[in-house]
């Protein structure tokens, strides 16, 4: 829809319009309809057979359900640890920062400490991090400097990040004959997050948390910041694709994750029953969020 318009416009000379702003308006195109979920296995290829780089940009869209675009401007000032008892439960993301379209989401701790690690990495090779450096940067040179050297980044563009998806998925069999329509790209991180983050958090949370127009239904529905978090604290487990097959067998046989106590245990409940423990690594709970679910014991 976008392309036709716009050509008739620069025929007619009418060049002045901000097209990235009109482009997040315009609903997602046909064909990223056709896509699907990736699976864990699928996704745990990829993150065991990569660098830090597209670690913490997969991880990051999977956990999170951000469009492509919003790599853009995405900064380290963007990224806000939330902590209780010196762990880190999740991550604050503000997408598009400083536009009208601004809106933030939540990442896992699992996406936070790739990210955090790349940043690290950046810095140990002289690189100024700071509030403003770019979330994914060009891989620094040290003869052709044209993707910017260590100590000068330069910010990895939207195309850059889907061709180093696209890449990774054709590396490792995951696309194998060259079509117009794949039904895995990089779009499907964002259904990945949805699909799963809607077996444990209110639906329209999950489209909030996706940057998504919720209707007439927003005028009436207005949560919190920390009312999004504590659903969004529910999918963690789910959202995390390091050890979480038993999340996963429990969640297949009606459980459904409560939330996560800082020795590491997961409270799961089942219907009409008393929540149970199970042990799990990585996994971490504020002492603020457990009022939630003390009435359950």
């Amino acid at each position: 829809m976008k392309k036709p318009v716009k050509l008739l416009l620069e025929m007619n000379d009418i060049t002045d319009i901000n097209w990235k702003k009109i482009s997040r308006m315009l609903p997602s195109s046909r064909r990223y309809a056709l896509d699907r979920a990736p699976t864990m296995d699928e996704l745990r290829l990829l993150l065991t057979n990569s660098d830090l780089r597209f670690q913490a940009i997969l991880l990051t869209i999977a956990s999170s359900g951000i469009r492509i675009g919003a790599w853009e401007n995405l900064n380290w000032g963007h990224v806000e640890p939330i902590k209780c008892e010196g762990n880190v439960v999740a991550a604050k993301l503000r997408v598009y920062a400083g536009d009208p379209e601004e809106y933030f989401t939540f990442i896992t701790p699992e996406a936070y400490e790739k990210l955090q690690k790349y940043m690290e990495l950046r810095a140990a090779h002289g690189e100024k991090i700071n509030k403003d450096s770019p979330l994914a940067r060009y891989v620094w040179q040290t003869t052709k400097k044209k993707n910017g050297e260590a100590t000068k980044p330069k910010r990895l563009q939207v195309t850059g990040v889907k061709r180093l998806f696209e890449d990774m998925l054709w590396k490792f069999g995951l696309r194998k004959e060259k079509k117009k329509r794949h039904e895995f790209s990089i779009h499907s991180l964002r259904k990945f997050f949805k699909t799963r983050a809607e077996q444990v958090m209110k639906p329209i949370n999950v489209e909030t948390l996706m940057g998504h127009s919720t209707g007439i239904s927003y005028s009436y529905y207005r949560p919190t910041e920390k009312e999004l978090l504590e659903d969004y604290l529910k999918a963690v487990p789910l959202l995390t694709v390091s050890e979480t097959e038993e999340v996963e067998k429990f969640v297949e046989e009606g459980w459904e994750p409560m939330m996560t106590l800082p020795d590491g245990r997961v409270i799961m409940k089942a219907m009409q029953a008393k929540p149970t423990f199970l042990k799990l690594k990585n996994y971490h709970s504020c002492k603020a969020f457990k009022a939630s679910f003390l009435s359950f014991n």
